[in-house]
């Protein structure tokens, strides 16, 4: 990991205890993003213990980083879960610190959680935020690639959930050019991830709907290349929290494509460890994949009896387009079997969460616009000058 190996580097060479601070509050920020929690934390605590013996107050800029930290620890430990209060105390505490490349993380990661919690209004506005704070003087390049990788990618993924995927192409090649700019291995992979995931979201949407596109064979194939690309980086650069994530992509372009038995067993494996990886919201979409595949494998009695328990799980599930694949897939099902009224109430209730998924778009592509994500950031990717100046956090 290019960032981290000369943040290592630079935290050996380097004497003055406030610059070594800064250099290991970045390396934290890394092991949290890594899913290295305990080291993150004993990091933080470490610090805080010092400068209480000390009996100083830590600067504005600290304090922000560790905030952040802790901020970055409760994302990736349970996204879904995660409070925004360690981000909000780093964003506020770095404003004291105006300039500082934590002040523009701190906005970026908030944004990010915004949006991964859905408050669509919050997020695009603290996306906007900090893609000014990232950006540097006109002409001047851009000041903290590593905070702009973070939101252009957040950006592009809220553009892709508006179903505007032409829009979301470019946010997607700055984020990778600004990545590369920080050398944020991480972010790359994140952003390979979040590519190959949405492909496989929209061929999943397209199977629930009868979609022709999605039982096109050069679409799946991609969508595969795609998912493998993705895992091997991941693993490459030890990404954990997107590690988690593989599976829910796995299973899905395998119910598209209709390997019911492999489905079948990425679900037993992946369903036991949702909970613990704070991905409880897949919970239902899992089973009813298990249903389907027991009725398409004309095993019904094995999954029918689970339709009921399925549907009280959806309570947490909170987007419609995940909504939409869960009921959808129910209908399928009950229809295969000969269930004709209950496949027709299913079907209704997925009609139901279509008409509110494409609300949403509506509604998060005019949050994009209103604060000025349509167009790109108009300033050049260009790489920090020193070893200090990049941050993979």
């Amino acid at each position: 990991m290019q960032a981290a190996q000369q943040l290592a580097q630079a935290l050996q060479r380097e004497m003055r205890p406030a610059e070594r601070v800064r250099l290991e509050l970045r390396l934290a920020a890394i092991a949290a993003r890594q899913g290295r929690f305990d080291e993150a934390l004993a990091t933080v605590q470490r610090l805080r213990a010092a400068l209480a013996e000390a009996g100083s107050s830590p600067p504005a800029e600290t304090a922000a980083w560790l905030h952040l930290v802790e901020g970055l620890v409760a994302l990736h430990r349970a996204p879904e879960a995660a409070s925004p209060e360690p981000l909000a105390r780093a964003q506020a505490l770095a404003r004291l610190a105006p300039g500082t490349e934590v002040q523009a993380l701190a906005a970026a990661w908030l944004a990010h959680l915004h949006f991964n919690q859905g408050r669509l209004a919050e997020f695009a506005a603290c996306a906007g935020q900090a893609r000014e704070l990232a950006l540097g003087a006109p002409g001047a390049g851009v000041r903290w690639p590593a905070a702009l990788a973070r939101v252009a990618l957040t950006v592009a993924s809220a553009w892709m959930s508006a179903g505007e995927g032409a829009a979301a192409q470019g946010w997607f090649a700055c984020a990778r050019e600004a990545a590369a700019a920080a050398g944020d291995s991480l972010l790359m992979a994140a952003v390979l991830h979040d590519r190959a995931a949405f492909g496989v979201q929209r061929l999943r949407i397209g199977w629930a709907l009868a979609a022709p596109a999605a039982a096109a064979p050069d679409e799946q194939e991609l969508a595969r290349l795609q998912l493998d690309a993705s895992r091997n980086y991941e693993a490459a650069v030890r990404a954990q929290a997107l590690a988690e994530l593989q599976p829910l992509a796995r299973i899905a372009l395998l119910v598209v494509q209709a390997r019911h038995e492999e489905a079948l067993g990425w679900i037993e494996r992946t369903l036991p460890r949702l909970g613990e990886a704070g991905l409880a919201r897949y919970d239902a979409q899992l089973r009813a994949d298990r249903l389907w595949c027991h009725v398409a494998l004309h095993r019904p009695a094995d999954a029918l009896a689970e339709g009921a328990d399925i549907e009280a799980r959806l309570v947490h599930t909170p987007d419609p387009d995940d909504r939409l694949i869960v009921h959808a897939t129910l209908a399928r099902a009950l229809r295969a079997a000969g269930q004709e009224a209950a496949a027709a109430h299913q079907a209704q209730l997925a009609a139901s969460e279509q008409a509110r998924m494409q609300a949403v778009w509506a509604q998060l592509g005019g949050e994009l616009r209103a604060h000025g994500l349509s167009d790109l950031p108009d300033a050049s990717v260009t790489p920090p000058t020193s070893a200090g100046a990049r941050s993979d956090a």
